[in-house]
């Protein structure tokens, strides 16, 4: 800014009353810019929040500059990346009509003549009927950043063995995937109670600024005390919409 104050410990009045104007904090106070002969404050950060900004830090970086190196943590909201993939429903396609369409093809009309041109040619033929009775589509989704890995892969596992038993209809295959149905349950549980108390934890009495200007908690009393109730027992239970937990 190189507006220095009256001291090393502060930046010039004009600039303070700019900033308190603008209802910013100003966390920097000592100097900024040292040299044999002169100390001051000229570089600062502010903020309009002192809950988002803290251990704010002047460090010396010796010959490099005369200047400081400045140091915080800053709290900031990550953007969860999106996941794009692409399906085909295959389990919709009517097999009869698929069978009759592809006899119709050049496949069967006007074959190739050499392995390469044939296999050039079913792979065209087999993408235009699949594009006909099973088109791609296209879906986003976020990722769910709380699930453990044991849980992932628990849920991976349990989705296999429902393919597994759909496919048999085996008693075994079925009891089996049960088995794994519970413990993918109990692992996804687990999974939400860590991550609440993460939150709760990180949150602790930090309040964040609403656009009036008044302060309130990251977590309303209501829904912090049915959080810690359930952090506080270990029988995995239903999780039911807020709505109806409030009721």
């Amino acid at each position: 800014m190189n507006c220095p104050g009256r001291d090393n410990s502060s930046v010039d009045d004009e600039l303070a009353d700019c900033f308190e104007s603008l209802s910013l904090t100003q966390l920097v106070n000592e100097a900024t810019r040292r040299t044999p002969t002169v100390s001051n404050l000229l570089d600062v950060v502010t903020t309009s929040s002192t809950t988002l900004v803290s251990n704010v830090k002047v460090i010396d970086v010796d010959h490099l500059s005369d200047h400081c190196l400045i140091t915080a943590d800053v709290v900031v909201r990550v953007h969860r990346p999106v996941i794009t993939y692409t399906s085909r429903n295959i389990r919709a396609v009517d097999a009869t009509m698929f069978e009759s369409e592809l006899r119709k093809s050049v496949l069967f009309t006007r074959p190739a003549a050499t392995v390469d041109e044939y296999i050039s040619q079913l792979n065209d033929v087999l993408t235009h009927l699949l594009d006909k009775f099973a088109p791609a589509r296209t879906r986003r989704r976020r990722p769910q950043k709380w699930l453990s890995a044991e849980a992932v892969e628990a849920k991976r596992r349990r989705r296999r063995l429902e393919r597994r038993w759909r496919a048999t209809g085996d008693e075994a295959d079925r009891l089996a995937y049960r088995r794994e149905c519970r413990k993918a349950n109990r692992l996804i549980n687990v999974s939400r109670t860590n991550h609440y108390r993460r939150r709760i934890q990180v949150s602790g009495g930090r309040t964040t600024d609403n656009a009036g200007g008044s302060s309130t908690s990251c977590f309303t009393p209501k829904t912090q005390t049915k959080l810690e109730l359930t952090m506080k027992t270990d029988v995995c239970v239903p999780h039911l919409p807020i709505t109806l937990l409030t009721k």
